[in-house]
């Protein structure tokens, strides 16, 4: 899928620049004419190979903006004023930054669900689907339950999954020790051993000292080489091909 960037006009007339990612003009002319708006112009952003930085907003902001939505919303406030009001319940830049341009460009008349496509980068794409869902069903405050129970369950799974490979990390950690432990102190004073005593060893002992013998003398060249696989997987993980092999 490649970024498109487009100009579109709105029902009233009015121009909104933005951007949306899809295969191709007839996908993004879809997509425009499901919210109501016709295409204008598009650009093309020929980046499939750009390493994309995350900017996702952490789940722990998002649930408690979607829990302040929720508590002004059901106080009697519009969804407008819930957004500006909020802007100044956070101290992380980013989301105060996205959070008033969201405001902004609300303030102007424009439709949410078309606004959020701005911000598909900030935000997970099942909140941009129950936002544009709320907006068609003018019953916001009922999304914004459903979210939330989704994103306080997404939370608690993600804790419990921390839990449960706490403790099979400390042994793999304690593994990884009593190894090196092996491989560099014990394994070579018996070598040393069964030479003095020129015994002769059976080949899979041989084997297995050859192959201690190998990793005590280039352990930091594999190590090396294992960050560097890591490092160019990581990257290639944040390009348009990378993501696109991580998901299918």
């Amino acid at each position: 899928m490649s970024k498109y960037y487009f100009t579109a006009r709105s029902p009233t007339g009015e121009l909104f620049k933005g951007y949306h990612k899809c295969s191709d003009e007839k996908e993004l002319k879809q997509y425009l004419k499901e919210t109501d708006y016709s295409l204008v112009r598009f650009r093309k952003k020929h980046d499939f190979f750009t390493i994309e930085a995350s900017r996702h907003i952490k789940l722990k902001d998002l649930l408690i903006l979607l829990e302040k939505w929720s508590m002004m919303i059901r106080s009697g406030l519009n969804f407008t004023e819930a957004v500006r009001i909020s802007i100044d319940s956070f101290h992380n830049k980013k989301l105060c930054k996205v959070l008033k341009e969201l405001h902004l460009e609300l303030t102007k008349g424009k439709s949410l669900s078309l606004i959020l496509q701005s911000f598909k980068d900030y935000f997970p794409s099942y909140f941009l689907m129950m936002m544009s869902v709320a907006e068609k069903s003018g019953n916001m405050q009922e999304v914004l339950k459903e979210l939330i129970k989704y994103y306080r369950f997404e939370d608690r799974f993600k804790k419990d999954v921390v839990q449960a490979l706490f403790y099979p990390c400390i042994l793999t950690i304690f593994a990884v020790v009593i190894i090196g432990v092996l491989i560099y102190f014990i394994i070579p004073t018996f070598e040393k051993i069964f030479i003095e005593m020129n015994v002769t060893l059976p080949n899979l002992t041989k084997v297995l000292l050859i192959g201690c013998a190998f990793l005590r003398n280039n352990l930091i060249y594999l190590i090396g080489l294992g960050l560097i696989i890591f490092i160019l997987s990581s990257l290639f993980q944040r390009t348009k091909k990378g993501k696109y092999f991580k998901d299918y």
